[in-house]
């Protein structure tokens, strides 16, 4: 036997140009015949495997199929076996690997009476199968309405949440139906004279549709449409009935407390403003302690008022965002509050993405809440916090057991404090995407800390 089995020297050749693994067992299922691809792949040498049972490289299963298929080759069944298997490398390795084998007459070619085989590497193809399988199972186990459509608009594929959301009770029940079925003439219009054209030009189209349920009722839906390099159309629906509710129930409640701030601004104002113009006359004409305590508890009642308009006409809302630099709106907001011999240092340099104006409403109501609390003579730090920044006091600080209550509506802990400065300064920085929380500074004050600040890129 030579190196390469009993195999013609021309056939040898050949054979070992091929990528394919080639092989030639006799009756007893020993290799008798191996080309290049096959020593290369599997790691033997080739000496080690001519003369060798099969089941060197295959395992008990392919060899009972391989039999199988010889025996049904020899009665006639059919012309030959083809069966997947994992080959075994000498290093341990398992390749999946799909196998097409012939039995040949004794003697024909020098090879004897036996087997001869190709063995292709599949590998590659099982990595795309089992991609194709994990994204099916994902697009049967979806929440969101998944489609397969033909060039004509055939549903091809359809999972369950989309039979669930045209109230279907199978995806049986689109078979042989297009994706007209969902829609009604006035959308089905609008579709051909706007979406699909624009599909079309550009591969995609995401927006706002209406879609018909089986049973006639409409709904507001998201839809998004993408086409494959196949002509095929992927289709993902979402129904957004509820958050259309929830849009509509919150623009009710923006209306409500619109009418709310207006009624604070003008039925509390105006006594209030009355009674402040009697108090002075009150005070012109005699001085009193007592007069002074309902000066500053009108003026308290202003603040008040001037907070809650906040809160009920902004809440989560901000405008367009523009990069600002930190240090000048400090120093800008340093200007509007009543210091008395307090220092401010700022010692960031941060540009951040923000709302200009209510950025400057959080610093404003941070840096006015420092000087209340921490003294006349506090120090206030504004400088870089890894993804965000800080303000910082060398005040008194918070208490432990009262800073998971600090951001509460109406909570103060001074007498004087109204309870929603800092309730408006983390609505401000959640409207903005951003996390806060307060700790203890570094000289015993308060910290408030805001990261997730986004910067312009």
């Amino acid at each position: 036997m030579g190196d390469h089995g009993r195999a013609p020297e021309p056939h040898r050749t050949i054979l070992d140009t091929v990528p394919d693994m080639v092989y030639a067992l006799d009756t007893e299922f020993r290799f008798r015949f191996v080309n290049d691809a096959l020593v290369t792949v599997t790691g033997y040498d080739r000496e080690e495997l001519l003369g060798a049972h099969a089941s060197v490289v295959f395992d008990e299963r392919a060899i009972a199929e391989g039999q199988w298929n010889r025996e049904r080759i020899r009665a006639g069944d059919v012309e030959f076996g083809c069966l997947e298997v994992e080959l075994e490398t000498a290093a341990g390795d398992r390749i999946p690997c799909e196998v097409r084998g012939q039995t040949v007459p004794e003697h024909s070619h020098g090879l004897g009476d036996g087997t001869v085989g190709v063995i292709r590497n599949i590998s590659d193809r099982k990595e795309r199968e089992q991609e194709l399988q994990a994204r099916s199972a994902a697009m049967k186990a979806s929440t969101d309405g998944m489609a397969i459509l033909d060039e004509d608009g055939t549903y091809r594929f359809v999972n369950q949440a989309h039979a669930d959301i045209y109230g279907y009770s199978s995806p049986e029940e689109f078979v042989g139906e297009t994706w007209r079925l969902c829609y009604s003439a006035d959308e089905l219009d609008r579709f051909d004279g706007t979406v699909m054209p624009k599909l079309r030009d550009e591969g995609e189209w995401r927006g706002e549709a209406v879609g018909t349920r089986k049973d006639g009722s409409t709904f507001p839906q998201e839809l998004s449409l993408s086409l494959t390099d196949d002509g095929r159309t992927i289709c993902v629906v979402r129904d957004v009935t509820e958050r259309k509710r929830r849009e509509r129930e919150l623009e009710r409640k923006t209306e409500q407390l619109d009418d709310f701030a207006g009624v604070v601004s003008h039925d509390l104002r105006n006594p209030l403003h009355v009674a402040q113009g009697r108090l002075d006359l009150a005070q012109e004409e005699s001085e009193s302690e007592h007069l002074d305590k309902a000066a500053d508890a009108i003026d308290r009642c202003f603040t008040l008022i001037d907070d809650l308009l906040t809160l009920a006409r902004e809440g989560m809302r901000v405008g367009e965002t523009d990069p600002v630099d930190l240090d000048n709106v400090a120093l800008d907001c340093w200007q509007t509050v009543e210091t008395e011999d307090a220092t401010l240092t700022v010692e960031t340099g941060r540009t951040v993405r923000a709302d200009p104006n209510r950025l400057r409403e959080l610093l404003e109501n941070l840096l006015r809440n420092a000087v209340k609390h921490g003294g006349e003579d506090v120090t206030v730090t504004v400088d870089d916090h890894d993804d965000g920044f800080y303000v910082a006091d060398d005040g008194s600080g918070i208490p432990d057991g009262k800073r998971d209550r600090i951001f509460e509506a109406g909570y103060s802990t001074a007498d004087e404090g109204t309870g929603f400065g800092l309730e408006i300064v983390e609505r401000i920085a959640e409207a903005h995407g951003w996390d806060v929380r307060v700790t203890e500074s570094e000289a015993g004050g308060a910290r408030f800390v805001f990261t997730s600040v986004n910067s312009p890129e």
